[in-house]
């Protein structure tokens, strides 16, 4: 028998888990299916960043001329949006950026980004729409989320996870 708990901050994370969650008297080895998450969540981020918003919270909006100018100074011209210093996106797209965490274990995943690293307190003030980046000359702008899963990408991941392990290890278990 193996014991583990989820906890997510994910919106819809704990249904993503629910139904393995269920599974948690049969199965004793969690990591391939953390793995196939894990793998899922960093080609969703791919899209997140390359499609500027493709989550449910919608696209991006567009930066500022003033913005565009400042960053164009500071990183160079031609810079996509949310690219400035080259960090936040293989962190949160890779398992092996400058701040991601990417570790699994027979009944543990964590995932994102090392909460003591800048690209943390970044992600955040994106996420939520924080900080002087959001409330500039009077005005607060609107979120940029970095990771925004989609009802859907959860509804597949788990309906991957149950077909690729749970249905399988069942298929076995009865072939014996």
């Amino acid at each position: 028998m193996s014991a583990f708990t989820i906890d997510t901050e994910l919106v819809g994370g704990k249904r993503l888990f629910k139904r393995i969650e269920s599974m948690n008297q049969d199965v004793q080895d969690f990591g391939p299916m953390f793995n196939t998450f894990s793998q899922n969540f960093y080609e969703q981020e791919k899209k997140q960043f390359k499609g500027r918003g493709v989550g449910d919270e919608g696209q991006w909006r567009e930066n500022t001329p003033d913005y565009e100018t400042w960053k164009a100074k500071k990183y160079g011209p031609g810079l996509p949006q949310m690219f400035m210093a080259g960090k936040l996106w293989p962190s949160l797209t890779t398992p092996v950026g400058p701040a991601s965490v990417h570790i699994v274990t027979h009944n543990a995943l964590w995932i994102g980004l090392d909460p003591n690293s800048l690209q943390y307190d970044y992600a955040m003030q994106h996420q939520h729409g924080l900080g002087p980046a959001y409330q500039r000359n009077g005005r607060q702008y609107s979120p940029r989320p970095v990771i925004d899963l989609t009802a859907a990408w959860l509804e597949q991941t788990t309906n991957q996870i149950w077909d690729d392990f749970i249905i399988d290890r069942r298929a076995k278990l009865t072939s014996q």
